[in-house]
C-alpha cells in the first residue's frame, strides 16, 4: 500500500499534467478562435493562387502575342511577295492614296 507521501507526489504529478494540458489546450483554441490569425492565412492562400493564375495568364499571353507576331511576319512576307511580283500595282495604290489624301485636304480647305 502506498504511503502519504507517494500518494501526494502522485497526485502533484496528475495536477501538473493537467495543468500543463490545459494550458495546450487553451492556447490551441485561443489559435484556432484568431480571427486575424485565420484571415491571413486565407489571404496568404488567396493570395498565392491569384499569383499563380497571373503567372499562367501572362504565359498564356506571351504565347498567343508570339504566335499573331509570327502571322504578322507571314502577312509581311507574302505582301512583300506581291510587291515583288506586281510593282506597278503598288505604285497605282500609292498613288491613289496619295490622290485621295491631297483631294481630302483640299476639299476640307474649300468647305471650312
Amino acid at each position: 500500500m502506498p504511503n502519504e507521501q507517494k500518494l501526494e507526489y502522485e497526485i502533484t504529478l496528475a495536477r501538473e499534467d493537467l495543468e500543463s494540458n490545459i494550458a495546450e489546450l487553451k492556447a490551441a483554441v485561443v489559435d484556432e478562435l484568431d480571427v486575424a490569425k485565420q484571415a491571413h492565412k486565407v489571404f496568404d492562400k488567396v493570395k498565392a493562387k491569384a499569383s499563380a493564375v497571373v503567372d499562367q495568364k501572362t504565359f498564356e499571353a506571351k504565347l498567343f502575342l508570339n504566335d499573331k507576331k509570327a502571322d504578322a511576319q507571314v502577312a509581311i512576307g507574302k505582301a512583300r511577295a506581291k510587291i515583288a511580283a506586281n510593282p506597278e500595282m503598288a505604285i497605282a495604290i500609292g498613288a491613289g492614296a496619295l490622290v485621295l489624301l491631297v483631294g481630302s485636304v483640299a476639299l476640307y480647305r474649300k468647305l471650312a
